[in-house]
């Protein structure tokens, strides 16, 4: 008898059970809008909770409790500072898993730290010749002027973790009171004088490019592009860079890691006029004096950060600082070619990296192997040759890019010419090229790099990646779909070995998603476009709630009708700058028209109190669901 109604109560059991998993399932059909939910402690990872509800209620619902979808704070650094947002540093503690609501389904965005691939044995120094650039990628996305900002980055970012992401142009403004701050920054302080000069620098730059120069502090897979004339402007431009990309870096707990590139491939009238760009490919010397400034400039910068974080942590972290260079096979109508350009930097670096003082701090050092080394360190590396000459001094019009043809073969010979020639005068000496121009989709990138690969006499090919800029801005999801992908299948290998490279950011987090790292800076991958669409409405309404706080602090300050009229004004800029870079990423898509042409109303939109999260609601409701949800390739 006992037996009996314990096996009652057992069949009882496994029923209520049953119907528990039933109610859970069947409330999975109808998915529109979800809620991004954050554990109590900032956990590794996202859960994204898929809720029945209609897509008008769910979507007031989301607008009136945004939920923080990033595991870091949303303070900025100080009430001054004109960062987009400040991660803290402080804890991140792992969780084994978030609970949900009963009949809620969770999807897991897994997290991964910029510093994850920052250990000892995979990471090696600068100035080891023979060792992978880390700027150095598969692939990489361009940068377009006005266009790669810190707002599309961040969206690339959310749907890829591999992805090498360049700004911008950048010319931060050096004025004689700023300079005057730089020659400070060069010295000795404390860490509070440090950040109080740190501040009054970005309160003295235009808005943007202080909001980018932190940007891209955060995420260390990002080059900083420079536009400079000559090697003062290089230097103060890269000395300033340095020390705000410095010390985000510091205050994420990450590698202390600089990538510059230096622009001489732009042919802009605009460029032309201020002697930077395309027009540098004149003076391959001047170049290289540029680059080993840059290099001398950012060590020395990111070496005094250094000194202050031996002192605070007593820990010891590399640093590493890379310079690379832009560049196009040559000027239309000019005999200054790309072959010779690379073969007179190659041959000017050393002997401008020599005369620096970051080089050999005393004349009798110059000599000596260890200078020879920094020289050595100081040249750049890596090339990004854009298979096309240059229409110098005219706009960047659609004519005016396709006019001169593609030549991938010519790009590809004057590598490995450079790269022979390198290698002939110091044998432990690699260098690295990137291809750029015309490249259409992920099919015609393999084909290109199997090309170049295949054609190399040497074992390891020049030609290591490929960089795409017009395709991306026109189909993103085209190369997001499959960016991490693409890149864990091409990896980048040493002279030395086969072996994947460095900085083939693969992601060290395990598959329970029980992984986390000492940085509160983590890039998290989604699953889809729509995943990503959620995260990235949350990141643009803390955006816009930013600035209008900032504007609500300086109004009670200056009462001035014309001032506030030029604060609204910032509200709309950014209003638009938080659209733009959605409006192609669903390009192809059935109803992809109504759902741009609803995103371009809304930048136009007046009422600056409407979230930007409630115009994007609106224009996803015109795509199926198939390609909202549509999942990116796995890695093989």
């Amino acid at each position: 008898m006992l037996l009996l109604k314990v096996l009652l109560l057992w069949i009882a059991a496994a029923a209520a059970a049953a119907a528990a998993a039933g109610s859970c399932t069947g409330r999975s059909t109808a998915v529109f809008i979800g809620f991004l939910h954050r554990s109590s402690s900032a956990s590794c990872c996202c859960n994204i909770n898929s809720r029945s509800s209609s897509s008008s209620s769910s979507s007031s619902s989301l607008i009136a409790a945004p939920q923080r979808w990033r595991s870091s704070s949303s303070s900025s650094s100080s009430s001054g500072s004109y960062s987009s947002r400040n991660h803290s540093s402080g804890k991140n503690t792992c969780s084994s898993s978030s609970k949900n609501s009963t009949g809620s389904n969770s999807v897991n965005i897994r997290h991964r730290s910029s510093n994850n691939s920052n250990s000892s044995s995979s990471s090696s120094s600068s100035s080891s010749s023979s060792s992978v650039p880390a700027d150095v990628s598969p692939l990489a996305a361009a940068p377009l002027f006005e266009y790669t900002t810190r707002h599309f980055r961040y969206l690339l970012r959310l749907l890829s973790t591999d992805l090498l992401l360049y700004t911008e142009m950048l010319s931060p403004v050096l004025q004689p009171q700023q300079l005057l701050l730089l020659q400070q920054l060069q010295q000795p302080h404390d860490s509070q004088q440090r950040e109080m000069l740190l501040q009054q620098l970005l309160l003295l730059q235009p808005h943007h490019i202080a909001a980018e120069l932190q940007a891209a502090g955060r995420d260390t897979r990002t080059v900083l592009q420079i536009a400079a004339a000559d090697v003062a402007a290089a230097a103060a431009a890269a000395t300033a860079a340095a020390a705000v990309i410095s010390h985000e870096q510091q205050q994420q707990q990450q590698q202390q890691q600089l990538l510059f590139n230096l622009n001489c491939g732009c042919p802009s009238n605009c460029a032309a006029a201020g002697g930077f760009g395309l027009l540098l490919q004149r003076e391959p010397a001047k170049v290289a004096a540029m680059c080993a400034a840059i290099q001398a400039a950012a060590a020395a910068q990111q070496q005094q950060q250094q000194q202050q974080q031996q002192q605070q942590q007593q820990q010891q972290q590399q640093q590493q600082v890379e310079v690379s260079v832009k560049c196009r096979l040559g000027i239309v109508g000019e005999a200054a070619s790309v072959e010779g350009f690379l073969l007179q930097c190659e041959a000017a670096a050393a002997a401008a990296a020599a005369a620096t003082p970051a080089a050999a701090a005393t004349p009798a050092a110059a000599a000596t192997p260890a200078a020879a080394a920094a020289a050595a360190a100081a040249a750049p590396r890596h090339y990004i040759l854009h298979a096309r000459e240059g229409l110098l001094g005219v706009s960047c019009s659609s004519s005016s890019r396709k006019a001169p043809p593609l030549q991938y073969d010519r790009a590809a010979a004057a590598a490995a010419a450079a790269a022979a020639a390198a290698a002939q005068q110091q044998p432990s000496r690699r260098l690295f090229f990137t291809l750029n121009g015309g490249i259409q989709n992920p099919e015609e990138a393999a084909q290109l790099l199997h090309h170049c690969s295949s054609s190399s006499s040497s074992s390891s090919s020049s030609i290591c990646g490929v960089m795409i800029g017009r395709s991306l801005k026109q189909n993103p999801w085209l190369w997001l779909r499959q960016a991490d992908a693409f890149i864990a299948a091409h990896p980048v290998s040493s002279s030395s070995s086969s072996s994947s490279s460095s900085n083939s950011s693969s992601s060290s987090s395990s598959s329970d998603n029980n992984s986390c790292s000492s940085s509160s800076n983590n890039s998290s991958v989604a699953a889809s476009r729509y995943e990503a669409l959620l995260a990235y409405m949350e990141y643009a309404d803390s955006e816009m709630l930013l600035l209008q706080q900032q504007i609500q602090q300086q109004q009670q300050q200056q009462q001035h009708q014309q001032q506030q009229r030029k604060q609204q004004a910032r509200l709309a800029l950014l209003r638009r700058a938080l659209l733009q870079p959605l409006l192609n990423l669903f390009s192809g898509v059935y109803g992809s028209t109504h759902y741009k042409h609803e995103l371009l109303l809304q930048q136009q939109q007046q009422q600056q109190q409407q979230q930007v999260s409630s115009a994007i609601l609106r224009a996803i409701k015109h795509l199926p669901h198939a390609a909202l949800h549509e999942q990116k390739e796995p890695k093989p």
